[in-house]
């Protein structure tokens, strides 16, 4: 959204209306979308101080604002928000949405991370927010921003990052989770995940890699990529569509 210059000094009033406890919800709420619309820091760091309101429905409104700023200097704010398990699960959900909105590198690393979380809400919002910023991305840089996750992180991290690739299909991802798979070094839940991606891509390069690493000298990598096949071959096989038209 287009935003628009304002003074300083405006800015710090509806800052010190915001924070005024004499200040009732509705002019707060239009305080909160007067901010959202105004240009620079001052604006932002004015926005910043909505998320200490005791209202939930207000800190989600906050959060919501933010992504419509889509300003690169919120993502901290909003994956802080966003992995806070003792936040209100709406404010949780709207940092995801937030996220998805400003669309950095660093907002699909977050977004990955979360897509297992524990509240189903929250890791649906953020499993939709990566579809929505890979259907209206032209090329595959999402794919290449999530495989820039792979470089450090934790091995949850890393493991997230797998799974959504897989979930995408796009064969694009293949160079990527060839590389996880063939690291020894990497965790074997990552090399796991890295597995089962490449057999929801299922290209050739991907049976191919697969069908390497099925002897894989880690166990669970190899029946990762022995199961990965076998899923594979059933659904090529038409197995799958049989038994559900027998239900």
């Amino acid at each position: 959204m287009a935003l628009a210059p304002a003074p300083p000094a405006l800015v710090a009033a509806l800052l010190a209306k915001l924070l005024d406890q004499a200040t009732s919800l509705p002019h707060k709420y239009r305080i909160l979308f007067s901010l959202r619309s105004v240009q620079g820091a001052h604006a932002q760091a004015a926005l910043l101080h909505g998320l200490e309101d005791k209202s939930a429905l207000f800190r989600h409104e906050v959060a919501y604002c933010l992504g419509q700023r889509q300003d690169p200097e919120a993502v901290s704010v909003l994956t802080a928000l966003l992995r806070n398990e003792a936040e209100h699960p709406m404010v949780r959900h709207e940092a995801g949405e937030a996220l998805g909105a400003i669309g950095t590198r660093e907002c699909l690393a977050a977004l990955a991370a979360a897509t297992a979380d524990p509240c189903a809400a929250v890791a649906q919002t953020c499993q939709l927010a990566l579809q929505r910023i890979q259907h209206y991305t032209a090329d595959v840089e999402p794919v290449a921003a999530l495989g820039d996750a792979f470089a450090g992180g934790s091995a949850l991290l890393k493991h997230e990052v797998a799974y959504v690739l897989g979930q995408m299909q796009d064969a694009a991802a293949v160079d990527t989770l060839r590389r996880v798979l063939m690291d020894a070094s990497e965790d074997a839940m990552v090399r796991h995940e890295a597995a089962e991606a490449l057999g929801a891509i299922g290209d050739e390069r991907a049976v191919e890699l697969l069908t390497s690493h099925a002897a894989d000298s880690e166990p669970i990598v190899a029946d990762s990529c022995v199961v990965a096949l076998d899923m594979l071959e059933h659904e090529r096989s038409g197995a799958f569509q049989l038994q559900g038209s027998q239900r």
